[in-house]
């Protein structure tokens, strides 16, 4: 039976299932990239210590801004081009922070974002096109929250070395957003995340 098909045949039920799924990416994807581009690039994590202890003119913060997004923000062919964002994780990748695996599987995230908003109707209907999947949802949330927390551990080396021996597991850090994320998530799809 084609998608067509069981569109027609259908309650309707697979439609909103895909809705959903749909919504739900990409409003966790988009918050994911604001976090990497507004949160991350701002706290200038791509700048060595060093630097700000002996000052930085704004001309040199600039430089170095220009630099890093030249060095680690080009991407292939057939990759989006959104240079910051490829930057700040190639970066965190370079830092071992991330895995190539993760760094990877963002950029297969990113094209999934830009089909789902640009090919809707044809993920819907279209048999070549893969059905939407919870997979998708819940890896794009795993990676977000991880980078979280690897920033609120990257500000307590930095400004709080003394809270931070006191607490060295991070697997149960949230922020509010990533609290407010996992419980939409969980109640659209009914299960906890």
């Amino acid at each position: 039976m084609t998608k067509i098909e069981k569109i027609l045949a259908s309650d309707g039920n697979e439609i909103k299932e895909q809705l959903v799924l749909g919504s739900l990416f990409l409003m966790i994807f988009e918050r994911f990239k604001n976090y990497v581009e507004d949160d991350l690039i701002k706290t200038r994590i791509y700048i060595p210590q060093q630097e700000f202890d002996q000052g930085l003119t704004h001309e040199r913060k600039k430089n170095l801004h220009k630099s890093f997004i030249e060095t680690y923000g080009e991407g292939q062919e057939s990759q989006h081009k959104n240079k910051i964002f490829r930057a700040i994780l190639t970066f965190l990748h370079k830092k071992n922070e991330i895995t190539l695996e993760e760094l990877e599987t963002v950029e297969k995230l990113y094209s999934l974002r830009n089909e789902i908003g640009h090919e809707l109707f044809d993920i819907l209907t279209n048999d070549e096109k893969p059905s939407l999947s919870e997979k998708n949802v819940q890896l794009c949330f795993k990676i977000y929250r991880k980078l979280i927390r690897w920033h609120i551990k990257w500000g307590l080396e930095k400004d709080c070395p003394k809270m931070l021996e006191e607490h060295s597991n991070f697997e149960g850090v949230e922020n509010i957003e990533t609290l407010q994320l996992a419980e939409i998530i969980s109640k659209a799809l009914h299960k906890n995340i």
